[in-house]
């Protein structure tokens, strides 16, 4: 894996949408702990309107001026 994908620069991401409305958005460094928080948030979201989902998301450092 390339240092610009190493896992050092990926942040993992979880999203809940209620009835079409993202409510919370929050990043983690470690996929498991994300997953854990889905889950949880999963168990307390309604099937019918909400939504959880993790995704991956790559950092890329900024040029420095």
């Amino acid at each position: 894996m390339s240092a610009k994908h190493s896992p050092k620069n990926i942040v993992w991401t979880v999203v809940e949408v209620d009835s079409g409305v993202p409510v919370i958005v929050e990043s983690f460094t470690k996929a498991a702990t994300a997953r854990r928080r889905a889950s949880y948030l999963r168990r307390t979201a309604n099937p019918n309107d909400d939504v959880v989902a993790v995704f991956p998301s790559t950092l890329q450092a900024l040029p420095m001026r």
